[in-house]
């Protein structure tokens, strides 16, 4: 079977591409990838070159489709997508763009939806809302939307919450929409734990909601005997802006766009996560510090509960002073933190790996395509519970 994987190159997609992609080498899925927006970068390139089945990388230099004055560069995205298409003949076309969902193509089209503005909105509201141009932008934007995802032949959200927003916002039936929790397989450092915490999350877009976190930690510094540390990655400020960039403070640290390598070290020493994020269809990132062992600490936001359960603490919604009163109690307390940490551990190895995010894709794909294509039907596809090197 021949796949075409889109993707881009900002934020959560191009991680969720790589797992996805490396874990259905196992299937025998020759692969090809179509990046949209910026070139990757270096490391981005490396992720490429180490995929098993990868058949080739073509990258589309357009503005996404969430971004403003983008109608254009949507347009040539789609016809040099459908050129792609009708000289490379792939069997099905997994877009993480919704504009392809209704390409004039004869391959199926599963679209999924990360994440949109319409539902982004709804939980970040801020005064762009009444702006004449971005009410056009938003009215375009939700008809782009709506014709992709019409027209396409199977939609997958990573959430419960995301595919209800979806149907709500895009008068879809709920049986129109599958669930596939994203996953993570990482070879994780397990170190010793230190009285700090972590958070990932770019600083202009306000769902990450760095800046209630910066407002606890402001509390907190109030407070002579707070020893309170918060380190925070993420880019800094959005594509194409230059303006002034945020500075550090006394007991928080910005350390900008972090590549795995240079992150997971502080995964490693961190006993706490800040699942902090106003809006929040699913959170990769938590995953990757839960398969470190942090205890994940988590805005009062749908997704949380669904994603974690009990397995992670939870502070009053948007709350900045309780989000510092249960951060403070938890770095104080290595045992409650080492104890939460090792339930996120165990919930993500067993619940969210990439493999079994891979299977579901695979069952998806399936149920798409003729049998002929499929050459594997002996594969075994349950997957036994991961043991983990501590007990919960």
């Amino acid at each position: 079977m021949h796949l075409m994987l889109t993707t881009d190159t900002v934020g959560g997609v191009w991680q969720y591409t790589m797992q996805l992609a490396r874990a259905l080498a196992r299937f025998d899925i020759g692969i090809t990838i179509v990046s949209v927006g910026h070139a990757p970068s270096a490391e981005q390139r490396t992720d490429l070159s180490r995929l098993a089945h990868l058949r080739g990388h073509f990258n589309l230099p357009y503005k996404l489709e969430w971004m403003q004055d983008s109608r254009a560069d949507i347009a040539a995205a789609r016809g040099e997508l459908c050129d792609l298409i009708e000289r490379l003949r792939p069997d099905l076309l997994h877009s993480s763009q919704f504009c392809f969902g209704d390409l004039p193509t004869s391959c199926p089209r599963l679209v999924v939806a990360h994440s949109d503005i319409i539902s982004w909105q709804q939980w970040c509201a801020d005064a762009t809302q009444s702006d004449p141009d971005w009410q056009a932008f938003i009215s375009g934007y939700q008809r782009l939307v709506q014709c992709g995802l019409h027209g396409a032949d199977a939609i997958v959200a990573p959430s419960a919450f995301m595919a209800a927003s979806l149907s709500r916002d895009y008068g879809l039936t709920t049986n129109r929409i599958q669930t596939i929790h994203n996953g993570m397989s990482i070879t994780p450092r397990l170190g010793v734990k230190e009285q700090m915490a972590v958070m990932v999350g770019r600083l202009w877009d306000k769902a990450k909601n760095v800046s209630l976190v910066a407002e606890a930690v402001q509390q907190a510094q109030t407070d002579p005997t707070s020893t309170m540390r918060v380190i925070v990655a993420g880019e800094v400020t959005p594509p194409d802006y230059n303006g002034p960039l945020i500075s550090s403070g006394a007991l928080i640290k910005y350390l900008g766009h972090l590549t795995a390598a240079q992150l997971y070290p502080y995964f490693a020493r961190a006993s706490v996560y800040i699942a902090a994020s106003r809006y929040e269809p699913f959170g990769l990132a938590a995953v990757e510090a839960a398969l470190h062992g942090c205890a994940i600490l988590a805005n009062d936001i749908p997704t949380f509960h669904e994603v974690w359960g009990d397995d992670a603490i939870y502070f009053a919604y948007n709350d900045a002073t309780a989000l510092r009163h249960a951060l403070t109690d938890l770095l104080i307390d290595d045992t409650r933190a080492a104890h939460y940490g090792a339930r996120a551990h165990l919930r993500a190895l067993t619940r969210y790996s990439a493999e079994r995010m891979a299977a579901d894709y695979y069952q998806l794909y399936r149920q798409l395509l003729p049998s002929h294509l499929w050459y594997n039907q002996g594969v075994n596809m349950t997957y036994s519970d991961t043991s983990i090197p501590y007990g919960v």
